[in-house]
């Protein structure tokens, strides 16, 4: 039996008073208990690191098996996610293949693995990847080398022994001697840099031809330089992956961020899932674009949410409510994915047990929602396209790229506070199926490929909707649009809206004048006086083929971003409501509200989420209240009347009208997230 002090046992006593709900611990046993065959189990997890450095003195001096049992018998995660190697490169555990932490008491990872393995509960390891300070110290001609020639002091480069020499045989050595079941590798996509080392130019000469090696947008062949290092980021993880599968083919294993926003391509690695950690300050709006982006690529995904707000030029912070992270993982779950979150361990590898409790409450918020949200896929509507050549040509670095998706992320916003149910998709998800979606919107990327334009303009003509948005996107459809194109005016302040409502836009404007039979959309004005009406309009729609094509000839989506105005929102659901005017899902009653429309098995499932609170104010860090929302109508299209419609979760029957092809019904009220389901 395990010993433990007075304090801790009334620590432990009391959370257990709090969770009686949960089963009380039973006494810890150091006899190995044999894990069940490795699955995918990621619904809810935990995420514990710290990136331990040279400073690293006293690791594990204060944790204890205990403290690892009481929360695991609490939250009862999926899996569990700890630390063992860092950006600094220094392991948090007695490697023989790495740098150790210099004060190593007791061996963290040994005690993480035992408990975790008695419970039943898959280990996980973070372990930073390209991003390895120690590694380069080390080995210096393992560093990438920039544009310059300088050597980096953190990044590793692709062209290297690193993952031969250092980072495959760690893995194996945890593999073998604590049996983890998987890894979260961290500080890969979104650290990789174009690489201009001798191996590197010499390999893309070869590749490519290209004997002028360019070092910026401005030089010739720029794109494909960047997309040669993709390539070989790309096969960097493809082999550390499939050399770990043929050490241990029940190794789960994934790396952060990868095939997301930020490296929006076609799985084409054999990762087991996709994650990423979710560390902005609009953490809420950004749940929702990323869980988008996430959902369909094919494979198993979850997000991590950040357990606090932080501020990087002061450092400062302070731990989020289970209520601010409840709108993160509402987010997640309504998309069909997994949540996890990032708590930092203590700089001796032990976990702040305070923190417990809101762990324990997140988990029971995702379970109540688990069997309504798990797997669900959403019922298509309208597409957003987040495109991968529209990225690289707005990235300055290979694949995290910080106000990239800015105006993307303000356009979603504005669609789900309007009600609209949205998903994000990528060309390769779009370029097929185009005909499953009734309205396709293009939000501000002003390079897309020419032979996925011409799949748009088929789209169309076949009887499909467009929207592009954007004062440069609309120039790559200036001979469909319907309007002659004239001036092109830059960074004006313009007083845009309608009849009724007005904002400022701060923004670039493609004036243009309409040709006949097209329909103009919205008003600018000349002095913030309904009186001073502009000749000019801000947004039009015209016929091509059998569908109709249209274009917001100004930049919304970062105006919405930055300096949201319920007119912005309403301009822009009155564009999709012009074009979709009748789609599957309609609610009403709260701006605050945003939906999605997913099937789970033969079920429909309306998921609500309330939006309310301060979670896009950067100078709010911590809040633990929102208003309560409703009553919210909710009016679903069926071929035929459904046999109950319920409140999930609560099993809450919901009296319902069935008249003219829909079904109506009533939530009175909304607390954070509450999904409507509909039995056929």
């Amino acid at each position: 039996m395990i010993k433990t002090n007075q304090a801790y046992k009334m620590k432990r006593a009391l959370l257990l008073a709090v969770f009686i709900c949960l089963t009380q611990s039973n006494s810890f046993s150091q006899k190995k208990q044999t894990l069940p065959k490795k699955e995918i189990r990621r619904f809810f997890g935990i995420h514990l690191d710290f990136h331990a450095d040279l400073s690293s003195k006293e690791v594990g001096k204060t944790l204890t098996e205990e403290m690892i049992d009481t929360m695991l018998t609490l939250v009862k995660p999926d899996f569990l996610q700890v630390d063992c190697k860092g950006h600094p490169g220094i392991s948090s555990y007695p490697t023989t293949v790495g740098t150790p932490a210099p004060g190593i008491l007791k061996d963290p990872l040994r005690m993480y693995r035992d408990v975790t393995a008695k419970h039943k509960i898959p280990l996980y390891v973070h372990y930073s990847g390209i991003l390895d300070e120690q590694a380069v110290k080390l080995h210096p001609e393992w560093a990438n080398i920039n544009a310059k020639g300088e050597k980096d002091r953190s990044n590793t480069s692709l062209f290297s022994d690193y993952s031969d020499k250092l980072m495959i045989p760690q893995f194996k050595e945890l593999i073998s001697k604590y049996k983890i079941d998987g890894a979260w590798v961290d500080g890969d996509c979104w650290a990789a840099q174009p690489d201009y080392s001798p191996e590197a130019i010499a390999a893309f000469k070869k590749e490519t031809g290209i004997a002028n090696i360019p070092k910026s947008w401005q030089d010739e062949g720029y794109h494909e330089f960047m997309d040669f290092n993709r390539r070989k980021f790309r096969n960097y993880v493809a082999h550390y992956v499939d050399e770990l599968h043929k050490f241990n083919p029940d190794f789960l294993i994934t790396s952060n961020w990868a095939y997301s926003s930020m490296m929006p391509e076609k799985v084409d690695t054999n990762v087991d899932f996709l994650s990423g950690d979710m560390a902005t300050r609009s953490y809420v709006s950004n749940a929702a674009l990323e869980a988008r982006c996430l959902a369909p690529q094919g494979k198993p995904w979850d997000l991590m949410a950040w357990g606090f707000t932080h501020d990087g030029p002061t450092g400062m912070g302070s731990y989020k409510s289970a209520l601010q992270l409840e709108q993160e993982a509402a987010h997640v779950l309504s998309m069909g994915g997994g949540f996890q979150i990032y708590y930092p361990q203590n700089y001796d590898a032990s976990i702040k047990t305070w923190q417990v409790k809101t762990m324990a409450e997140l988990s029971k918020f995702c379970r109540d929602r688990q069997a309504f949200t798990e797997g669900a896929k959403a019922v298509p509507q309208i597409a957003v396209l987040h495109s991968t050549e529209g990225f690289k040509r707005k990235a300055n670095g290979l694949y995290y790229n910080s106000g990239v998706f800015n105006a993307e992320q303000g356009i979603l916003n504005a669609l789900l506070d309007g009600q609209n149910t949205a998903e994000v998709l990528m060309e390769h998800h779009l370029e097929t199926r185009m005909e499953d979606y009734k309205l396709i919107i293009i939000p501000e990327w002003d390079y897309l490929a020419p032979e996925f334009i011409s799949k748009l303009k088929t789209y169309v003509t076949g009887g499909g909707n467009l929207l592009i948005i954007g004062a440069k996107a609309v120039k790559l459809f200036e001979k469909d649009l319907g309007v002659e194109f004239g001036e092109f005016e830059e960074k004006k302040k313009l007083q845009f809206g309608t009849a009724t409502d007005m904002a400022v836009l701060n923004t670039d404007r493609q004036i243009i004048t309409l040709k006949k039979s097209t329909k103009p959309f919205g008003l600018f004005y000349d002095e913030q006086d309904f009186r001073f009406v502009s000749g000019i309009a801000p947004a039009t729609i015209a016929a091509l083929g059998k569908g109709r094509i249209a274009g917001i000839f100004v930049d919304l989506g970062k105006n919405y971003l930055e300096r949201q105005a319920s007119v912005m929102r309403e301009f822009l659901s009155g564009m999709v409501k012009e074009l979709f005017p009748n789609p599957m899902l309609q609610v009403s009653g709260s701006h605050l509200v945003n939906v999605t429309l997913n099937k789970i098995g033969n079920k429909y499932a309306v998921n609500l989420i309330n939006t309310a609170g301060a979670h896009a104010n950067d100078h709010v860090y911590n809040y633990d209240e929102v208003p309560e929302l409703g009553p919210l109508t909710i009016n679903l299209r069926l071929d035929k009347k459904p046999s109950k419609v319920a409140l999930q979760p609560g099993n809450q029957n919901l009296p319902f009208e069935f008249r003219d092809g829909s079904v109506k019904t009533v939530v009175p009220l909304l607390r954070i997230h509450s999904i409507v389901v509909v039995d056929p």
